[in-house]
């Protein structure tokens, strides 16, 4: 299938993850009721790797799959390069460890019709020996947060999006390593006039190994958010004092109130996860470097 006869490019970000690309590609191919696609993976080794690594699995696959080489292990240059290539009126995104349900996307295309960008819920898998604190606060599942009745950002692991709204808006490269590009790519996105909107059953399924179960991990992951949400609130002009000060007055609070929560394992934890969160807020405004995220060996 080329782009001219496909409704939906489904974009595929690798790095890394062999055995976690190919089955997001088989779960691609046991789609059902799905509209034409292609899939385009933007292989983002320093050399190219994921062109040999999918030969064996090509006759398995029942829709024709681009290879695009976009080096540097940066993953804003990998969708951009995704974005660059797709020639479809609808472009996807879901991420190479991740597990499409069958009818994924069937509801993200049947939910078009109300908004130009279409979110779907991802589900975390646990490791077996993943800490029941853990399991119990779900700690890794994600879907974009409402504020206000809508939303006004979200996340690139599992949406849908029309072409013609993104215009020359392309993800930012100086994340690219940090993470955070595609909350500020979706939030210029929403101020720009696009319908943001969550289609609650179209749902991908991440596996996490033992290195992402960590508290210390999850903290410097909410840390990292805090940092892309006060990207945001700086590109939607909002002054470096009133972001601090707000920021730092929940962190507090966040902070006393996981001593009130010790009680509960998963509570606290989530209590220090949105401190450390309001945390990362305070840094990004006085300039703090983000954490390394992608392209790196720590979680």
């Amino acid at each position: 299938m080329n782009a001219g006869t496909a409704l939906v490019d489904v974009c595929i970000c690798a790095y890394r993850r062999r055995d976690g690309l190919r089955h997001c590609l088989l779960s691609l191919a046991a789609q059902v009721g799905a509209p034409a696609f292609r899939v385009i993976v933007a292989d983002n080794h320093a050399e190219p790797m994921v062109a040999e690594w999918l030969a064996a699995d090509r006759p398995d696959l029942p829709f024709d799959v681009r290879v695009l080489h976009a080096p540097a292990s940066n993953i804003s240059l990998a969708r951009n390069a995704c974005l660059e290539a797709a020639g479809a009126d609808w472009i996807a995104f879901i991420d190479d460890d991740e597990v499409a349900a069958p009818d994924w996307l069937a509801r993200l295309y049947g939910a078009r019709l109300d908004a130009e960008v279409v979110f779907g819920p991802v589900r975390a898998l646990y490791p077996a020996d993943a800490p029941a604190w853990l399991r119990r606060g779900d700690f890794l599942s994600k879907r974009p947060a409402m504020r206000r009745g809508g939303y006004d950002t979200g996340h690139s692991a599992n949406v849908l999006m029309r072409r013609a709204v993104l215009g020359s808006l392309r993800f930012d490269p100086a994340l690219g390593h940090c993470g955070g590009e595609d909350t500020l790519f979706f939030a210029r996105l929403h101020d720009a006039g696009a319908r943001l909107a969550l289609c609650e059953h179209a749902f991908v399924d991440e596996p996490n190994d033992p290195a992402r179960c960590t508290f210390a991990a999850l903290l410097r992951r909410s840390r990292a958010s805090g940092q892309a949400h006060a990207r945001v609130l700086q590109m939607r002009g909002q002054t470096a004092a009133r972001i601090a000060i707000v920021a730092a007055a929940k962190c507090l609070l966040t902070g006393l109130w996981a001593l009130v929560r010790l009680g509960s394992p998963a509570g606290w934890r989530r209590e220090c996860l949105r401190a450390s969160l309001h945390a990362g807020v305070v840094a990004q405004v006085f300039g703090r470097a983000a954490p390394r995220i992608y392209g790196s060996a720590r979680p």
